[in-house]
């Protein structure tokens, strides 16, 4: 009984998203038109392969969302947490794109194995649940931040890693959210002393839940434990770290650190994802 009534809830989601039919071409932020058909096949992908967790509205109340490890995105507020500009900016397409083809690492959301054309089409109609921050010509997207060279390269990567954890511990305080990974007394010997009760504190060793724009508190991830979401390359790990994530408390610091500082919490980030658990 149980299984058949959620077969036809599931049914009647998708009777109700399959009456969407556009007349019109709409244009999104940075000047992108998405064509009627283009949003008729957006609504149909969508029905296929996203309705069941982020709901028929966009609202991210699928039937499927109360089982995700992670809660659905609500697309309703145009709100995205990986894209390849600063966090708050809206992200480009192929930002998006990646996100459907490759889905995000320990989370329900996984990898799409549909046509290029497909998930184009899905991303247009994912920014209709969403109209007053996408729909019309004078909405801009985020600019890209792209990776500047790296100054250390493999073969010094222990130089950079090391420098890594100094700026994580000091300069970003990266462990007031995430946590501290240095021990306590090497730490304060190169903090101020005004900085010391801040930085090293009975939480230095563990997470700290956050508050996010999305209605429920976020844990940040312990690097040597936790899979990353969205970054599995040193330059993808560069670009979240310089873009931050969008609706939480990792700001963008393409205007707090150099290029060089970024890279080397790069590597020392990864070098921590290397101790985590085959």
């Amino acid at each position: 009984m149980a299984r058949y009534l959620l077969y036809m809830l599931a049914l009647l989601g998708l009777s109700a998203c399959q009456q969407t039919q556009f007349t019109e071409d709409k244009t999104f932020a940075g000047g992108v038109i998405a064509t009627v058909d283009e949003l008729n096949l957006g609504a149909s992908v969508y029905t296929t392969y996203c309705l069941t967790c982020h709901g028929n509205l966009g609202d991210g109340q699928g039937i499927s969302s109360k089982g995700s490890t992670s809660p659905p995105r609500d697309f309703r507020m145009g709100i995205f947490k990986f894209g390849q500009v600063a966090a708050g900016g809206l992200p480009h397409d192929q930002d998006l794109m990646q996100i459907v083809l490759r889905g995000l690492k320990g989370t329900s959301m996984l990898p799409w194995k549909i046509s290029e054309k497909d998930a184009h089409a899905v991303i247009q109609y994912i920014k209709t649940f969403a109209p007053k921050t996408w729909e019309g010509k004078d909405k801009s997207l985020g600019k890209r931040i792209d990776p500047g060279p790296d100054p250390f390269g493999f073969l010094n990567r222990l130089e950079a890693a090391n420098k890594g954890k100094i700026i994580y511990h000091t300069a970003t305080k990266c462990q007031t959210c995430h946590r501290g990974y240095m021990d306590k007394t090497e730490l304060m010997l190169k903090l101020p002393p005004s900085e010391i009760a801040k930085a090293v504190d009975e939480n230095y060793f563990t997470l700290k839940p956050q508050d996010s724009s999305f209605g429920h508190k976020i844990t940040p991830p312990d690097f040597t434990v936790t899979e990353l979401k969205s970054a599995q390359t040193m330059e993808e790990l560069y670009v979240r770290i310089a873009a931050g994530i969008g609706g939480t408390k990792m700001t963008s610091l393409t205007d707090t650190l150099r290029n060089e500082d970024l890279w080397a919490l790069a590597y020392y980030v990864q070098s921590l994802v290397e101790l985590r658990p085959k």
